[in-house]
């Protein structure tokens, strides 16, 4: 918690975070928080800490996620599409695991499965600060489907989500 709390401050926790994960290699949150640090600086070393996060709690649905976040920023559409996917096994309803695979099957051309996963992932995000963005999305999908109106009407639930960001 208190790495994150450094990151919403404008400091880096990396070096705190290390100290206290040598101190207990197996804290799962040290972990996982330390792989979130080093995400951008050191992509292989933040995906040790990923595994041994995993190893800590096997079937965690944020690890799980988080590695399929992990290899989908690298094109890995193959190994992303497992880690969602079992992270959909622990929990069917978990929205950030089907927007990733509705951005793998984007990447595919898969735009009617893509725009269905996200609807999915909208039924668990209403309310949410992610729900807008993911309401632009979907009209992003339904654009390019060549659903002008129902694109429109994302974009338009869009706004509404954001309704602070619009005056």
């Amino acid at each position: 918690m208190l790495g994150e709390i450094m990151r919403w401050q404008g400091a880096d926790p990396e070096q705190l975070l290390r100290a206290y994960q040598q101190q207990a290699q197996d804290d799962f949150w040290l972990n996982f928080n330390l792989a979130n640090v080093l995400i951008e600086k050191n992509s292989e070393e933040s995906l040790r800490y990923l595994q041994a996060a995993l190893a800590i709690r096997p079937g965690h649905v944020f690890v799980q996620s988080r590695l399929g976040f992990f290899y989908l920023a690298r094109d890995d559409l193959a190994q992303a599409g497992q880690w969602f996917n079992k992270c959909l096994e622990e929990d069917p309803n978990y929205a950030h695991a089907r927007a990733g695979l509705a951005d793998i099957m984007r990447k595919e051309g898969k735009l009617e499965e893509a725009n269905r996963q996200l609807e999915l992932a909208g039924e668990q995000l209403k309310g949410t600060p992610r729900f807008g963005a993911l309401c632009y999305e979907r009209g992003q999908i339904l654009l390019a489907i060549g659903d002008k109106q129902a694109a429109k009407a994302k974009f338009e639930k869009s706004i509404e989500a954001n309704s602070d960001l619009f005056p």
